[in-house]
């Protein structure tokens, strides 16, 4: 059944950042600069997977290209919006949201198989997470269909997961 309750509000990183002593850096640099620190990094990799490999698995970035070895199924974009989120990016989280509801089909064949564990844990976390945050309805739908997707790596004898499955036709190995 589908999460009714409205998504709980959140503190995100940075908003308000209690004063200790403790919580500086070796050279008594203040939280508040090494936040700043954090979501510039991230804005910086966010931007360059944007630019090289958006829509791709992973980004390569040696090679400024993406590859697609989890399933073709935009692992980094999934992985990523509830760190988004967090970290108040809310252009990109918009964006990739957009993104993965308008275009990511699980029923497509280009998926083949995927690891039951990576993308439970990757992909379904990232959806239920964004959906959990955001209480976007899309992610959630996305979420429903991901799951229903991977169940049958479980249609085993002993009920333990097969370590890769093909979205909704199963054929672990």
């Amino acid at each position: 059944p589908a999460h009714t309750a409205p998504p709980a509000a959140i503190n995100r990183v940075g908003w308000s950042i209690p004063s200790n002593p403790y919580l500086r850096t070796p050279y008594a640099e203040p939280v508040e600069s090494r936040v700043d620190t954090i979501k510039a990094g991230l804005k910086h990799v966010w931007d360059g997977h944007v630019k090289t490999s958006y829509g791709s698995d992973e980004t390569r970035p040696t090679a400024g290209t993406g590859n697609n070895r989890w399933g073709t199924i935009c692992m980094t974009i999934l992985d990523t919006l509830d760190t988004l989120w967090i970290a108040g990016m809310n252009d990109e989280f918009n964006e990739a949201s957009e993104w993965v509801e308008t275009k990511l089909d699980f029923h497509a064949d280009a998926h083949g198989g995927v690891s039951t564990f990576e993308t439970t844990i990757r992909a379904l976390g990232g959806l239920v997470s964004a959906y959990e945050l955001s209480g976007r309805e899309g992610l959630l739908r996305l979420a429903e269909d991901l799951g229903d997707g991977l169940l049958p790596a479980f249609n085993t004898r002993t009920g333990v997961a097969q370590p890769h499955v093909n979205f909704f036709r199963g054929g672990g190995w």
